[in-house]
């Protein structure tokens, strides 16, 4: 299977892009063309894949700061304010 990441991923790193891609799907109704292409956006600056992001958070909060941008506060919802 070939991955379409614009970054360096292992066969890990490859499968929890899926996850996200997949999660985008499910959350934004979106194509799996247009969450690859997010996700690539996000993170293409990056010679290779950041273990970190490992820690970072669950799948959905990965999907949602990919979706609205990592300075969006997506988090931050109107009963909060």
């Amino acid at each position: 299977m070939e991955r379409p990441w614009h970054f360096v991923t292992d066969s890990k790193s490859d499968a929890y892009c899926r996850v996200i891609a997949a999660e985008m799907m499910r959350l934004f109704g979106m194509t799996e063309e247009e969450a690859i292409g997010r996700i690539n956006r996000a993170w293409s600056h990056h010679k290779e894949f950041v273990p970190v992001i490992y820690h970072d958070s669950p799948i959905d909060r990965q999907a949602n700061t990919i979706y609205f941008g990592h300075d969006s506060a997506w988090w931050i919802s109107d009963e909060t304010v």
